[in-house]
């Protein structure tokens, strides 16, 4: 799960742990990440797709996310 305060958005927070968890994924041989994102929070899905993510399917019962 990944949240950053409201005060501290907008300074590339987000995109460093993005890119951590990236590379710690690729640093265990892991060459896909998965991550949900509820369709209502747009701001979130406008932030992964900057950082390279693509939708692949939608969900709009939170109970049905991994």
């Amino acid at each position: 799960m990944l949240a950053v305060l409201p005060r501290m958005r907008r300074r590339g927070v987000a995109t460093r742990l993005v890119e951590f968890a990236a590379e710690r994924a690729r640093s265990k041989g892991l060459q896909k990440l998965v991550l949900d994102v509820l369709i209502e929070n747009e701001a979130a899905r406008r932030f992964y797709e900057q950082v390279g993510f693509q939708a692949v399917r939608t969900v709009t019962d939170a109970r049905f996310c991994r």
